[in-house]
């Protein structure tokens, strides 16, 4: 029985010492004078992405479509508290000037667009944007007025 247990012990000691281990590497103490460099994980990138859309791309004439757009930070966070812009052609507009300018809330900006000043059949581009930490992210969609 003891013969047992020591075979016993004597194999968990040898498996122990025969498993990989992890490396850690060891670093001498600093001199005065000399710096001392820590490895250091590269940073993060800031990933952002741009999400807009129309609740119908197919409106009928004589209707409003709502445009919503998301700015999303790390593929995950709806950004909020923020402003979002909007551009589509429109001649009774100022060149430059949004069609929308609206507060992002609940991570999601919302304008109504009114169809019916825009020809039945052909495509109308939209462009959103968010201006936020000196640049600026776009993204675009559109709708096709239909007769009704």
């Amino acid at each position: 029985m003891i013969r047992r247990a020591i075979l016993i012990i004597l194999i968990i000691i040898l498996q122990a010492a025969c498993s990989p281990k992890a490396f850690t590497p060891v670093s001498s103490p600093a001199t005065p004078g000399q710096p001392v460099n820590s490895p250091q994980p590269p940073p993060e990138p800031e990933l952002f992405q741009v999400k807009a859309w129309v609740d119908d791309p197919t409106p009928s004439l004589n209707s409003r479509i709502v445009l919503r757009g998301s700015l999303i930070k790390y593929g995950s966070y709806y950004m909020g508290g923020i402003m979002m812009s909007a551009f589509w052609p429109d001649e009774t507009n100022e060149r430059g000037v949004p069609n929308c300018f609206t507060l992002v809330t609940y991570g999601t900006g919302k304008c109504v667009i009114d169809v019916s000043r825009f020809p039945p059949g052909k495509f109308v581009p939209v462009t959103v944007s968010f201006n936020y930490g000196g640049k600026i992210y776009t993204a675009q969609t559109g709708f096709t007025p239909c007769e009704p």
